[in-house]
């Protein structure tokens, strides 16, 4: 499931060719809004329905990220900065599996 999101969100960036850095500050909020909500439910709710509706948010950020990483990548990055770009596409493809495998676990408690 991870791979065929990624993919297609990864698709649909290099296709459409469209510049999704607007998207940035919107994410960095849902960013700090997702470890705020974290930290909130680590610490004061204990929550199975909270954890669960923070992995669904968890994915649509990191879907966000994928669109916005690949479109950075194609008009920003030159050669160089080959590392950094490599990491950023990792990063948001490990938070989407670590979130689509609590979804998965959730949806079956």
């Amino acid at each position: 499931l991870t791979t065929i999101t990624f993919g297609a969100l990864t698709a649909y960036a290099f296709v459409s060719k469209k510049d999704f850095s607007f998207m940035g500050g919107i994410l960095f909020v849902g960013l700090i809004g997702l470890v705020l909500g974290g930290l909130a439910n680590a610490f004061l709710f204990h929550s199975p329905l909270t954890s669960y509706l923070m992995a669904w948010f968890t994915l649509l950020i990191f879907s966000g990220y994928v669109l916005y990483d690949t479109s950075n990548i194609m008009q920003r990055y030159d050669t160089k900065g080959y590392c950094s770009a490599a990491l950023s596409l990792f990063l948001d493809f490990f938070n989407m599996f670590i979130a689509i495998l609590r979804i998965l676990m959730g949806s079956r408690r």
